[in-house]
């Protein structure tokens, strides 16, 4: 049992991966046994379902400020800035949108973009664990009962 509930939250990561390219895949951990199983993602993934709510803009650290590394990975971003503000540093582009971000919220928060469908990928694999867990307690009560006879 244990291992077709580590199949299920691997198939429920997996088809998230699909859903959208940025979900963290290689940082979740699966941790199971007989009764039931977690899946550990990092803390900001609860963003990628939720969205941000306005209130306190996100954190800014040096030097690791997230924002700033998603800049970095995305030129585009800075490109399409760079035509507003000349002269705008990622650092710049960094707290505008973390400034943003604690005003109005994500677009996900507001609806603007749908988040990742972790519910959707838990609901499309379910059939299969059920169909393996009915399986699995046929034989376990055969077992048994060929044992005591």
């Amino acid at each position: 049992m244990k291992e077709s509930i580590i199949d299920f939250l691997q198939s429920v990561v997996d088809d998230m991966g699909k859903q959208n390219q940025k979900v963290p895949v290689s940082a979740m951990r699966i941790e199971a046994n007989n009764i039931e199983g977690n899946l550990f993602a990092p803390d900001w993934f609860q963003y990628m379902i939720y969205g941000r709510g306005p209130g306190k803009r996100p954190p800014f650290e040096e030097p690791n400020d997230v924002i700033e590394k998603w800049i970095n990975r995305n030129p585009q971003v800075l490109a399409s800035a760079k035509l507003k503000w000349k002269y705008i540093t990622p650092k710049g582009l960094a707290y505008i949108i973390g400034k943003k971000i604690g005003e109005e919220g994500t677009r996900i928060w507001r609806g603007e973009v749908k988040g990742v469908d972790i519910l959707g990928a838990m609901e499309s694999n379910l059939p299969q664990l059920r169909e393996t867990l009915v399986k699995e307690e046929k034989e376990r009560i055969t077992t048994s009962l060929s044992k005591a006879i």
